[in-house]
């Protein structure tokens, strides 16, 4: 019941939060992690927003860095506590969300993940060649700077 009560409160304050960020642009920080295991990736689905399948990962905190947020988010998000992380490279969204976005890829030895269930609705292992939709537009542009990486 108290996991249902908090969806509901994600998502009637998401166009309040998305009014105050056009009005206000207050800018920040926010970090997600392409996480691989046997050469699938793990996807998510927030209770909030558009709903659309994303990379584990948020916002960071004031005194935070992007690997500490990283890390303290998927944790926080679907029980994984990454070891290892590199880093991808970064992108300033649009001038409307004046946002840093910090990404990271990982390699996993296991499979198993637990949603946190009031922020997470489902969340699912995918291959790269067959991702579900609707996509977030961050996650081909996070596959790409995977991908190059290695070139």
């Amino acid at each position: 019941m108290k996991g249902h009560l908090v969806r509901i409160a994600f998502y009637l304050a998401t166009p309040a939060i998305r009014l105050y960020r056009l009005i206000f642009r207050p800018g920040g920080r926010a970090a997600a992690c392409l996480i691989r295991n046997q050469g699938e990736i793990l996807l998510v689905r927030n209770t909030y927003g558009e709903r659309s399948w994303t990379l584990p990962g948020g916002a960071a905190r004031k005194k935070e860095s992007p690997e500490e947020a990283v890390r303290r988010e998927v944790l926080e998000e679907v029980g994984i506590n990454l070891k290892t992380l590199e880093f991808l490279g970064d992108y300033f969204t649009d001038r409307r969300k004046n946002i840093a976005l910090f990404y990271f890829f990982a390699e996993v030895p296991e499979r198993e993940f637990k949603l946190n269930g009031w922020e997470i609705l489902e969340g699912g292992w995918f291959p790269e060649n067959d991702l579900p939709q609707p996509l977030s537009e961050s996650v081909p542009r996070i596959l790409e700077m995977y991908r190059s990486r290695a070139r």
